[in-house]
Parts: structure tokens; sequence; C-alpha cells
């Protein structure tokens, strides 16, 4: 009896022991697993791009800079246009500003010399039988132009000169703006030789000359009207620098009165004078330069 309870005993002890020894192996375990991280400082491996990788984002990065370049570039290609236009525009307007200041400086000190009341005096038609036929008619006329100097400085080498065109019709002749540079020529030269000088405000000077206009109508009495073209010239300086023009258009009204024969030349037989019908004239169109 006390043998089986001692074998027992035995075997229970055994089973025991077995059981700690496993339990102690599973905490020690446990304790192994459960070991924190040392307290140093923790190596860290970095693994460098691959080459294929390294050359990609330098492509990348070469061509983002090419990018911000190019349009850097543009940019300013527009600033600089539009600062360079704005400049041009600038250079411009105040060039023109310039002119007009000058224009306007020189208008109001140079000489204007201008006209007044003009008369026709004497007028009457010679007819030529022999003459050519450009000639074969003729108005004879002696005009009177009274001129003034307006502005603010003397005019020199003055001259004024008149001629004409004679006409059937009524309208204006076409030739009349050829006849007009024709008569400022004629002042042109006139000026040169015996020019004279008018002073600002002055009283104003009446210029006398008689003239004679060439027709190839052969009939007085188809003559219509008598166009007269008056041309003065007069320069800013004496040596005759910035010459200058008045132009006077001036023309009769159409003339419905005949001609009547008032002389017959006992010198030049066939010459027959008419006395010019009574008509008003006026100032068609002036122009000064």
């Amino acid at each position: 009896m006390y043998v089986l309870i001692a074998y027992l005993l035995g075997v229970i002890s055994g089973v025991r022991h077995k059981n700690d020894n496993s339990a102690n192996a599973d905490t020690h375990a446990s304790r192994s697993n459960s070991q924190s991280l040392p307290d140093g400082p923790l190596s860290v491996m970095c693994i460098p791009p691959t080459p294929d990788d390294q050359k990609i984002a330098e492509q990348k990065k070469s061509e983002r800079r090419k990018t911000i370049k190019f349009w850097a570039e543009i940019v300013g290609l527009i600033v600089l246009t539009v600062y360079t236009a704005t400049t041009i525009a600038l250079w411009f307007a105040a060039k023109e500003a310039n002119k007009q200041v000058r224009t306007q400086w020189n208008a109001e000190h140079r000489p204007w010399v201008g006209s007044g009341e003009i008369e026709v005096r004497q007028p009457s038609f010679v007819f030529y039988p022999n003459n050519p036929p450009m000639m074969k008619t003729q108005f004879n006329f002696t005009i009177e132009v009274p001129i003034k100097n307006f502005g603010n400085s003397p005019a020199f080498h003055v001259a004024t000169f008149a001629s004409g065109i004679l006409t059937e019709q009524i309208a204006a002749p076409l030739p009349l703006e050829e006849k007009m540079a024709y008569t400022c020529k004629g002042a042109d030269s006139s000026a040169k030789n015996i020019g004279e000088v008018l002073f600002p405000n002055n009283i104003e000077t009446r210029v006398e000359q008689p003239t004679g206009l060439g027709s190839s109508i052969s009939r007085v009495d188809k003559i219509n009207r008598v166009w007269i073209t008056i041309c003065t010239t007069y320069s800013e300086g004496t040596n005759g620098e910035n010459i200058h023009h008045t132009k006077i258009w001036f023309a009769s009204w159409p003339i419905n009165g005949q001609p009547k024969e008032i002389l017959v030349s006992p010198q030049q037989p066939g010459i027959i004078y008419y006395s010019f019908p009574n008509t008003r004239w006026s100032v068609i169109k002036m122009e000064s330069d």
C-alpha cells in the first residue's frame, strides 16, 4: 500500500517538473521574441538609382530648363517689341508736334501778301484777219490789282503777273490750272529783276498791267466768258529764299450783249476794234502758299 502511494507521488512529481520546464521554455522564447531594439543609432542602407533612371531624370531636367528658357525669350521678345513700337510712336508724335509748332511759328512770323478789290479797265476786242488761226481774236484790257502785306515781316522780291483765257462755254476751262502755273512762272521771272519790298501792315500798293489775251475764236460774238489768272510772287528774305505765291482766279460773268464795232484801223485795213459789253467780274478762287 505504501509502495503504491509512493509510486503515484513519483509520477505526479515528474509530470509537474516536465510542465514547469515547458513553461520556462515558452517564457524564455517569448522574452527572446519581444526583446526591444538597441539604444544606439540605426544604420540605413541607400540604394543608388540605376544609370538609366538617372539619365532619364537629367533629360527631364534639361528639357524643363529649355522650355523655361524658350518661353522666357518669347516673353522678352514681346516686351522688347512693345517697347520699341511705343518708343517709335512717341518719336513720331514728338516729331509731328515739333513740326506743327515750327509751322505755326513760321506762319506767325512770315509775310502774307493779299489782295483787295480788283478792277478791269478799258476792255475791248480786236479782230486780226491776217493773223494765224490761234491769234485771230484778242481781248485787250488793263488790270489793276491792289496788294498788301498782312504778315509780321517784310516781303521781298514782290511781283504780280496776269494772264487768261477766252472761252465760248460758260463753265471753267480745263487748262485754267495750267494757265495759273504759266502766270506764276511769269511772276517769278519778274520778281528776280524788278521785285519790290512790302513792309508789314503798310498801305496797299496798286499794280497796273496792260494785258492782251489771244484766242482762236474767229468771231467776237462767240466769246461768252473771260478768265483771268493773277499771281503775286514774294519771298521771305533778300536772297529770294522761301518763295510764296498768292493766286487769284478772276472771271467775267457770262456775256449777254453783242460787241459793237467801234474802230477800223486806217493804217492796218481789216483790223477791227469792238467794244466789250458791260458785265460784272468776280473772284472765283484764291489760294496762298
